[in-house]
């Protein structure tokens, strides 16, 4: 721990490049040229490249990380621009292996980081199957949705069409479907809290004992009668069940 820290001090990025940090690198060699650097090597990586430049008019040296054709990180490298007469060998390797040490540290915590959000964007992004409902019937969409842990929050007939909120709790996962002419006409993906506002509402109008409710598209439940009835077709037992 002591090591990494001692590289983290050294390795401080200069208060006249720091906003090069994120720039094309095109477009970040042409500013280090025009603030006096000269370029002196480039060493290529795995996944990322490294230069050096140095400043004559100051003595300043620094190691530019590249990354995705971009400035990903720019230390202050003092031993590594030097020529044959500025020092000793083993004093020049020491630096340049304590800079790039640092240089790989901050880039594999950049590289766990990314890893990290996209492993939790898939765990809740909206399933493939469900993302593929539109042109669907209805009651199959119904049945796909609530396969992959949806449940309906809110419907409402707007015009011709109906619009409807289904709620993923452990996916955090909001959608708001159109249906029209008994399929599903569009799947979009809304903030969390609009699926909250109704579940709220629909639950309190349950514990109140409310006339009916709309738990999915073409279902009305009665919460006197414990019974759910499917629009056009009578009592549905799948929804009385799972209701009451």
């Amino acid at each position: 721990m002591g090591i990494f820290c001692a590289g983290v001090a050294l390795a401080e990025t200069p208060a006249d490049v720091r906003d090069l940090v994120g720039v094309r690198a095109s477009s970040g060699e042409s500013a280090l040229q025009s603030r006096g650097y000269e370029f002196v090597r480039t060493q290529k990586g795995d996944d990322r490249n490294w230069s050096y430049w140095r400043k004559p008019a100051t003595g300043t040296c620094i190691t530019v990380a590249t990354f995705d054709g971009r400035y990903d990180a720019i230390t202050s490298s003092p031993n590594d621009c030097g020529t044959a007469n500025s020092g000793s060998t083993a004093a020049k390797v020491a630096g340049a292996a304590l800079a790039i040490g640092a240089i790989a540290a901050i880039a594999k915590h950049e590289h766990d980081k990314e890893k990290k959000e996209e492993r939790r964007e898939r765990e809740h992004a909206t399933p493939d199957e469900v993302k593929n409902l539109p042109g669907t019937r209805g009651s199959s969409a119904e049945n796909v949705l609530i396969r992959n842990g949806y449940r309906h929050i809110e419907g409402h007939a707007r015009y011709t069409s109906k619009q409807n909120l289904w709620w993923n709790e452990s996916r955090q996962d909001c959608l708001a479907i159109s249906v029209y002419d008994g399929r599903i006409d569009s799947l979009n993906k809304v903030g969390n809290e609009q699926c909250s506002s109704h579940q709220d509402s629909n639950s309190h109008r349950q514990d109140s004992n409310a006339q009916s409710y709309s738990p999915a598209a073409n279902i009305t439940c009665y919460p006197a009668q414990k019974t759910c009835y499917r629009f056009g077709k009578g009592v549905d037992q799948y929804w009385t069940s799972i209701e009451f």
